[in-house]
C-alpha cells in the first residue's frame, strides 16, 4: 500500500467508523418516531394521518405507563443512591486501611461484573425466592444496585 492511500486511511477510517456507528445507532429512531405517530392501536406506519394518542396515553394513570415510569425512576434513584453509599465506604475504607483485605475486598466487589449474567441471575432468583424478596421493590433495587 502506498504511504499516500496509508494516510488517507489514517485520516478516513476513524471518521467512517464513528459516523457509521452513528448511523447504526440512530437509524432505528427514524422508525420508531413515525410508528409513535400513528392513529392505530397497533404498531405500523402511518398512512392516513399522525396521531399524539400513544404519547397522551403515558400520562393517563389507568393506562399502566404512568405507574411503570415512576415505579423504574423510584428503583433507579434508589439502588443509586444505594450504590454510591456502598462505593463511597469502600473507596475510602480501602485508602484508610492499606493491606491484604482492600485488594480482596475489591475482587469480591467487583464479581458481579466477572460471573455471566445468567448465572448470576439464576443466582439471584433463587436466593430471593428463598428470601421473599422475589418480584418486590426491595429485591429489584438491591439487584439493581449489586450490579
Amino acid at each position: 500500500m502506498s504511504p499516500r492511500l496509508r494516510r488517507i486511511g489514517e485520516r478516513w477510517l476513524p471518521w467512517t467508523l464513528a459516523w457509521l456507528l452513528l448511523a447504526f445507532l440512530f437509524v432505528p429512531v427514524l422508525v420508531v418516531v413515525p410508528v409513535a405517530l400513528t392513529a392505530k392501536d397497533y404498531l405500523s406506519l402511518p398512512t392516513s394521518g399522525i396521531s399524539f394518542q400513544h404519547f397522551a396515553s403515558l400520562a393517563d394513570w389507568r393506562a399502566g405507563w404512568l405507574p411503570s415510569i415512576l415505579t423504574s425512576l423510584g428503583i433507579a434513584l434508589a439502588s443509586s443512591i444505594a450504590a454510591t453509599g456502598v462505593s463511597a465506604a469502600f473507596a475510602i475504607g480501602a485508602w484508610v486501611y492499606a493491606g491484604r483485605w482492600p485488594s480482596t475486598l475489591r475482587i469480591i466487589l467487583l464479581s458481579p461484573l466477572i460471573v455471566p449474567p445468567i448465572i448470576y441471575a439464576v443466582g439471584m432468583v433463587r436466593l430471593w425466592s428463598k428470601l421473599s424478596l422475589l418480584d418486590s421493590w426491595l429485591g429489584v433495587t438491591i439487584v439493581h444496585a449489586i450490579l
